[in-house]
C-alpha cells in the first residue's frame, strides 16, 4: 500500500485517490493500525481505510463527478449532501446499477432543491432509473387509459402530458399528475397500469410512496414489479390515428337515379 507517515498526518492512496488524516483526528491511530496490520489483505486495507475518510473523499473515490462542482463545497455536491450520496452507494452496489448511469443521475439531481430528500425517497421506494439518469415511475389508470381522477387525461403509449407547475398542489390530493412505486400505482389502478419517464427537474412534489410531476411521457404498459436497476425503455411519440374521410356522395347521380325511377313508375 502507498502511504506516507509524518509527525503531522498519514496519507494514503485508495482507488487512485489520495487521502490524508491529520494526527489530531481520532481516526489517525486507527488508520496506522490498519496500514501495518499483517492480518489485512491489500483489498481489506483499502476498504477499511475508506471507511475512515470523510464523506466527500469517500464519494469522489467511487464516482467520477464534475471537478468544478466538487471544488465548490466540502459538504455538498451542488445541492446534494455527500453524506446522502455515501449512503446511496451500497444501494448502487446491491442492485448492480452501472456507475456511468449513477454519475449521470447524480449530475442531474445535484441542481434540484431538496435533492437529498428526493434521493432518499427514490431509494426507499425502489424507483427505477433511466439510462440517461432520470426516472421511470408507475401510474394507475382506468380501463380506457385515462387518469383515475378526472377520467379526461389520456395516457396512451407515446403520449407526453404537461401541466403548469403553478396549478399543481404540493400536497396529497388536489391537481397534479400522480405517480408512485409499483404497489402505490397498483392500488390506484382501475384496470390499466403504465410506466412513465419523468425528468428529475419536472418533479414538483413527493411524499411517502407518491409523487407529482408537471410533465411525463408514457413509455409502456407495465403490470409487473420490475427489479430495481437502470432501464432504457423508449417508444415512438404518439400520433393521433388518421381517420379516413367518408367518400363523397354524387348527389347529381342520385337525383338522376331518382328521376329515372319516377319515370319508370309513371310509364307503368
Amino acid at each position: 500500500m502507498n502511504h506516507i507517515l509524518t509527525e503531522h498526518s498519514v496519507s494514503f492512496v485508495v482507488n487512485s485517490s489520495s487521502f490524508s488524516i491529520p494526527r489530531q483526528d481520532e481516526k489517525f491511530h486507527k488508520s496506522i493500525g490498519i496500514i501495518y496490520d499483517p492480518a489485512f489483505s491489500e483489498a481489506e486495507k483499502n476498504q477499511a481505510l475508506l471507511e475512515l475518510v470523510d464523506d466527500k473523499f469517500f464519494v469522489t473515490s467511487h464516482l467520477n463527478l464534475c471537478p468544478v462542482i466538487i471544488s465548490q463545497d466540502t459538504k455538498k455536491y451542488g445541492k446534494l449532501s455527500y453524506s446522502t450520496l455515501r449512503s446511496f452507494l451500497p444501494f448502487i452496489s446491491k442492485n448492480n446499477i452501472p456507475f456511468d448511469v449513477v454519475e449521470k443521475f447524480v449530475n442531474n439531481l445535484c441542481s434540484i432543491q431538496n435533492s437529498s430528500s428526493l434521493l432518499n425517497w427514490i431509494v426507499s421506494n425502489k424507483i427505477l432509473l433511466s439510462g440517461d439518469g432520470h426516472l421511470f415511475l408507475h401510474k394507475g389508470l382506468r380501463e380506457n387509459m385515462t387518469d383515475c381522477f378526472s377520467g379526461t387525461i389520456r395516457n396512451f403509449v407515446g403520449m407526453t402530458n404537461e401541466m403548469p407547475e403553478e396549478v399543481i398542489t404540493k400536497c396529497h390530493g388536489g391537481p397534479g399528475f400522480y405517480f408512485g412505486n409499483f404497489d402505490r400505482a397498483r392500488s390506484m389502478s382501475r384496470g390499466k397500469m403504465v410506466l412513465a419517464k419523468i425528468l428529475l427537474n419536472d418533479i414538483v412534489w413527493f411524499d411517502c410512496n407518491e409523487m407529482k410531476a408537471k410533465k411525463y411521457k408514457v413509455v409502456k404498459e407495465e403490470y409487473s414489479n420490475l427489479p430495481v436497476g437502470a432501464y432504457d425503455f423508449d417508444c415512438e411519440d404518439w400520433a393521433e390515428p388518421v381517420v379516413a374521410p367518408e367518400p363523397k356522395r354524387d348527389f347529381r347521380a342520385i337525383c338522376g337515379l331518382r328521376r329515372l325511377s319516377l319515370r319508370r313508375r309513371h310509364k307503368a
